[in-house]
């Protein structure tokens, strides 16, 4: 059975598209690489607002959580980050960014939490403080609360992307369903004696794109060697033994479909099949074929093609979602940072002092 795409992201997923890129402008529009650290006290970080986010202000405690996941999740060091600062830094703010859109738009359209996943939470978060101590986290401002509050609204983002894929994949799983109601799948193997060349598991073909074919002799045998595998099918003989032993293995497999999806030729030499029965030799243009029906009504195939068909489409149309749900706050990059806090801040320090205590990877 097709496994369903589920969400199991409950830490931070920030993403590092480029950190040797260079620098690049930064949120308020300067390629100015920032040099310097805003010196706030930490009880004050929950009061310094660092950007506005559609009606929510977002404080450096919260913004100085998502710096310290970031270092943790992907080494970075004071040098690295140094060096690229303003990429580290864009990189941060945008997961931010549109990690608070999407839970915005979730609290906005009905998601809410089980009394079991806030459970799941709490013991995420305790969790937390097992890698992060509690003391280095309030030198920066940052309480339980904080933890908790980030958490929380990641655990939000993971149920809409659940949801949604769960109720898109229904949706389609139903169309798939109506569309294939009255197809009748199968499960064949065939085997191929080639009157072309082939190479990899795929026949050769010449400059003008036809088919390199094999002598007439060799045809001949190709030929030959077909019609006394069709007997020794008939007689018992193991199908993938004897495509070892006649050397066809690239151009031979198993073929799981439904009738009606192939060639009027094809579909007229298996439809009448059923299983166990052998095909009459059947000469296509890449050479002569035998084939042996498996099962001439596999629901379980159907099933999984419908799942597979409905998970595929699902999984193209969250794309679609998610660019709807950021669409949904309005965004302006410059405008919507508050004073200078975030421009001026050097995370580099933030590194150098987790890997001075052992936190970052680095450091252990």
């Amino acid at each position: 059975m097709w496994k369903k795409l589920v969400s199991a992201a409950l830490a931070l997923t920030l993403v590092l598209t480029c950190v040797a890129c260079g620098d690049t402008k930064n949120s308020n529009g300067s390629n100015k690489k920032s040099d310097s650290s805003v010196e706030v006290s930490a009880e004050d970080t929950k009061n310094t607002e660092v950007l506005k986010i559609g009606d929510e202000k977002i404080a450096l405690d919260y913004v100085y959580l998502y710096v310290i996941q970031f270092i943790y999740t992907y080494n970075a060091t004071e040098d690295t980050i140094s060096n690229n600062m303003d990429s580290y830094k864009n990189q941060i703010i945008s997961q931010l960014r549109t990690d608070e859109i999407k839970y915005i738009y979730a609290k906005n359209n009905g998601i809410e939490l089980t009394d079991d996943e806030k459970t799941e939470m709490d013991d995420v978060v305790d969790r937390y403080y097992k890698t992060f101590p509690k003391k280095f986290l309030e030198s920066y401002g940052i309480s339980r609360d904080t933890v908790e509050s980030l958490f929380y609204k990641q655990r939000y983002i993971s149920k809409l992307n659940d949801d949604t894929q769960k109720n898109l994949e229904e949706k389609y799983q139903k169309e798939a369903a109506e569309e294939l109601k009255d197809k009748t799948f199968f499960d064949l193997y065939y085997m191929l004696f080639p009157t072309v060349e082939y190479k990899d598991g795929s026949p050769v073909t010449d400059s003008d794109g036809n088919y390199t074919q094999l002598s007439d002799d060799k045809k001949q045998k190709q030929a030959k060697d077909a019609a006394e595998a069709k007997k020794r099918l008939e007689a018992g003989e193991d199908i993938q033994d004897l495509e070892k032993e006649y050397g066809i293995e690239e151009c031979s497999e198993e073929l799981r479909s439904y009738f009606g999806a192939y060639s009027e030729d094809l579909n007229n030499l298996i439809k009448d099949l059923q299983n166990g029965d052998v095909s009459e030799t059947y000469e296509s243009d890449l050479g002569y074929m035998v084939v042996k029906m498996v099962n001439n009504n596999d629901e379980d195939y159907k099933q999984y093609y419908i799942e597979t068909a409905a998970g595929q489409k699902a999984s193209n149309q969250m794309t679609v979602e998610e660019n709807n749900w950021l669409a949904s706050v309005e965004v302006d990059e410059e405008k919507d940072m508050i004073g200078d806090t975030w421009s001026n801040l050097d995370i580099s320090k933030v590194a150098a002092v987790m890997d001075k205590e052992g936190i970052s990877k680095s450091g252990k």
